[in-house]
């Protein structure tokens, strides 16, 4: 019996995430989407998707989700290139690392 993919997508609001929410939804997956306020909850409502509001820059906030999870794919970014919105990118990239080191999560895409 195939084992369920729970998928965390960081980022689920934008462009890309949603295209990422869909896709993991069409293939059977469980999604949790890890979103940094309530008003950046993605506009789409399935009974396999979860929304989590938190920082995804906190490693905290990232080991909590992933305890449960198989997978995280980051979509974050910043719409229009500044030095103030790439920042999330190393952010998010240390609190990924982080996290997934006291979780003992392995799979980041």
């Amino acid at each position: 019996m195939e084992k369920t993919l729970k998928l965390v997508v960081l980022g689920a609001n934008g462009r890309t995430g949603k295209l990422v929410l869909q896709a993991a939804l069409a293939k059977d997956m469980n999604v949790t989407a890890v979103v940094r306020s309530t008003g950046k909850a993605p506009d789409l409502q399935h009974e396999r998707l979860q929304v989590v509001v938190g920082d995804p820059c906190d490693p905290m906030v990232l080991a909590s989700v992933f305890r449960d999870h198989n997978a995280v794919v980051s979509t974050l970014g910043g719409r229009l290139p500044s030095k103030a919105a790439t920042s999330v990118y190393c952010r998010s990239a240390a609190a990924i690392v982080e996290a997934a080191s006291v979780t003992d999560f392995k799979r980041v895409w």
